[in-house]
Parts: structure tokens; C-alpha cells; sequence
């Protein structure tokens, strides 16, 4: 029978003393770079570390966020930090700069000229007269009549829902797992492309995909992505996990696993087709009287 007064402190213990022993390479590394580190620092020979980090210690790595899959592998621990700091800056540069506030945020501010020129900027220049209509219209209120209204009229309450329900279908779909330990299951599956490299090739697709997808978001509308999205997700995962359970790897939950991750985006398709409404070149007052 385990002590747990013993065993939980010689895991926190020896997490600190990794932590001490390299300061930069498990917190800055994991930020950028999560699953190709992780079976390296699981491995006694390509850890830079004393030993072998644990389990626990892994799942603590793969909690954290990153932004560079891509590269990470092939730079040290201390470039990894200067790139998440420099692309850090770029980030404050460009919002503070270029980004403009949103034509919303304006009319609520009654700046009709600065209204005007964001819709210009987005395309939308012939919504103006509709959003300026709607803060016009719009009865002065305070700040607890702003929140008490979120849960009084049923538009506003109508959008609570749909947001946390797309937000936590999106969490239970696996797709923080399936990132963080990409390159453990590409190993599992026995994958002919090197693990690490198939792992870069998921991060340059997803930072394309996020390059491309703003484009069609107008043509083509936002509810016909979102269940492209989650039946091309929901399909991916079940045949992943018929593929482990066919092939009996390690744990036989570990099929389970990704067919309820799969279930989720199922969930998440359905919940998108009957529920959640077009919203592509609607004004606000539009939404909202959708949602009423």
C-alpha cells in the first residue's frame, strides 16, 4: 500500500529539482513545443534532464500551452524562448497597431466616423446605417443592468448557451490530447514518417488552416465550417480509435478513448446543425432577433 504523505512530496520534490536543475528547457520548451519533447524527456537518453520525467510529470507538460511544433526540434531550449518572446511582440505590435476595435465597440462609444471606417476596412462599409440603428435605439443602461440582462432576455440567453456548449464540446473532442501527445501517437500507430516530423507536419497545417479559413469565412458562412470541422474530426477519430482497438495497442482503453472523443465532435455536429444559427453577414440586431 502506497504512503501518499511519502510518494506526493518525492513527485513534487523531484519536479522542482528538474525544474531548478534547467530552468529555461521544461518550462519554455513545453510552451513551444509540447509533444515531440515529451517522449524525449520520458526517454533516459535524450532527456537533458537527471532522469526520466514521469507520467504525472508529462500530463503537467502537456497542460501547457505551446506555439511551435514546427521548428522546435530542430533549435535549442534557449531559441525557443527567444522565438515565443519575439513572436509574443509581434503579436502586441500588430494588435496595438494595426488591429482595429470592432465597428460594435464604436457605435457603443458614438463614434459614428470611426464606425464607418471599420466597416469600410472589414468590406462591410453598407452596414453602417443597420449598426448605427441599433445603438441609437438602445436605452442607456448600467453595468448591472448589462449583466442582469444576460440572463433575462432570451436572445442573450439563447447566445450563453450555444457558447459554452460549442466551448465545452470543443474541450471533450480530445483536441488539447491529441495535440499534446501527437508524437506518442504517431509512435503507437506505428507511423512510417518519423513521429517528431509527422508532429511539425499537424502544426504548419494548422497554422495554414488558420491562414486560409478567415477567407471563406464570409463566402461561404460560419455554420457550414463549423460541421465540416466536426464530422471531418468525428470521422478521424473513430477510425483512429477502430485502428487501435484492431491492433490491440497497449491499453484497450486507449481505443475508447478516441471513440468518445469522436462521439463528441458527433455531439458537436448535431448540436451545430439543430441549434446554432447562420450568422454570415448579419448585423447584431440581426442575431438577436434570430435568437428571440
Amino acid at each position: 500500500m502506497y504512503e501518499k504523505n511519502k510518494i506526493l512530496p518525492k513527485t513534487i520534490r523531484c519536479s522542482l529539482t528538474k525544474i531548478a536543475q534547467r530552468p529555461l528547457a521544461p518550462i519554455v520548451a513545453p510552451l513551444l513545443d509540447r509533444a515531440p519533447i515529451i517522449p524525449k524527456l520520458q526517454n533516459a537518453t535524450t532527456s537533458p534532464l537527471d532522469e526520466p520525467i514521469t507520467d504525472l510529470e508529462a500530463s503537467w507538460i502537456g497542460s501547457l500551452l505551446y506555439i511551435g511544433a514546427m521548428i522546435v526540434p530542430y533549435v535549442s531550449y534557449a531559441a525557443t524562448g527567444w522565438i515565443a518572446l519575439a513572436v509574443s511582440v509581434l503579436h502586441l505590435i500588430s494588435v496595438y497597431f494595426v488591429a482595429p476595435e470592432s465597428p460594435i465597440y464604436y457605435a457603443m462609444k458614438e463614434n459614428d466616423a470611426k464606425v464607418a471606417k471599420t466597416l469600410n476596412l472589414l468590406g462591410r462599409g453598407q452596414d453602417l446605417e443597420k449598426v448605427l440603428e441599433t445603438f441609437n435605439k438602445k436605452e442607456k443602461t448600467n453595468k448591472i443592468q448589462d449583466w442582469t440582462e444576460i440572463f433575462t432576455i432570451k436572445s442573450n440567453r439563447m447566445s450563453l448557451v450555444i457558447t459554452f456548449t460549442i466551448g465545452a464540446l470543443q474541450q471533450t473532442s480530445g483536441v488539447a490530447v491529441v495535440l499534446f501527445f501527437a508524437t506518442t501517437i504517431f509512435h503507437l500507430a506505428g507511423s512510417s514518417i518519423r513521429p517528431d516530423i509527422a508532429t511539425i507536419i499537424i502544426g504548419v497545417t494548422r497554422l495554414v488552416s488558420s491562414i486560409i479559413a478567415p477567407t471563406f469565412v464570409e463566402r461561404s458562412g460560419r455554420k457550414i465550417l463549423l460541421l465540416i470541422s466536426t464530422m471531418a474530426c468525428a470521422m478521424s477519430l473513430m477510425i483512429l480509435g477502430t485502428y487501435f482497438y484492431l491492433e490491440r495497442i497497449n491499453s484497450p482503453a486507449l481505443n475508447i478513448t478516441f471513440w468518445m472523443f469522436g462521439a463528441s465532435c458527433i455531439v458537436a455536429f448535431l448540436f451545430t446543425y439543430f441549434v446554432i444559427p447562420e450568422t454570415k453577414g448579419k448585423t447584431l440586431k440581426e442575431i438577436q432577433d434570430m435568437m428571440s
